[in-house]
């Protein structure tokens, strides 16, 4: 007589899939703000203390998010959402033009500000991949469907103002398709919810009032 054991996998493709999307963007999160940091010791950059708090910020929201209703757990919605978000900081950061005098710096305090009070409206709702963690209508909810997104790129155009290169120019277009596919696919999980469905019909527009 045989007898047929069944071995279960010690790690499964779904565990290895929650560990990254859960603690990457941590990680990276908290690398980053400890790195703004560093730079404001060296330089006394208010942009770069203002980062420091919304990296902050954004660890915090991760740490104590909820669990998600429904959840995009394909590859590359990992992928897109990782490259999406950490892509720009790669920006190479030598060699400041001068000829936008304060308006770069101006233009990254503001949309900082404001991303800390969007993510803040999120509460424990925040997140990298494609997930329904509860549908959020209001802070700057109530105007567009995603405005982290274009708080955060129109923060990163400002950055491409004080430190303009052909390189950075790539890096910030790349990031941008990435979020694009970001949001096509979250508007799919998010589609699966009446709650959501019925927002998006108040609120028309994704990233920018009136036009997108």
């Amino acid at each position: 007589m045989s007898i047929t054991q069944q071995v279960r996998p010690l790690v499964s493709f779904r565990g290895l899939y929650e560990a990254a999307a859960f603690l990457s963007p941590i990680a990276l999160f908290a690398l980053l703000a400890t790195i703004r940091i560093a730079i404001f010791v060296d330089t006394h950059s208010p942009v770069a203390i203002l980062n420091a708090v919304a990296l902050t910020v954004l660890t915090m929201m991760f740490v104590f998010r909820r669990p998600a209703k429904d959840v995009d757990r394909s590859v590359t919605s990992l992928l897109a959402a990782l490259l999406g978000n950490f892509l720009p900081f790669a920006f190479i950061l030598r060699d400041p033009n001068d000829w936008a005098g304060h308006v770069p710096a101006g233009i990254e305090m503001v949309t900082i500000a404001l991303a800390i009070w969007t993510v803040l409206s999120l509460r424990t709702s925040m997140g990298i991949t494609p997930a329904n963690r509860g549908v959020k209508t209001g802070g700057p909810y109530r105007f567009i469907r995603h405005p982290l997104y274009t708080l955060v790129i129109i923060s990163q155009i400002g950055l491409l103002l004080e430190y303009p290169s052909l390189t950075n120019c790539v890096i910030l277009a790349m990031a941008v398709v990435f979020k694009s596919v970001m949001i096509q696919k979250e508007e799919r999980v998010l589609r699966n919810d009446p709650a959501y469905v019925a927002y998006s019909q108040r609120v028309r527009y994704r990233v920018i009032p009136r036009i997108v």
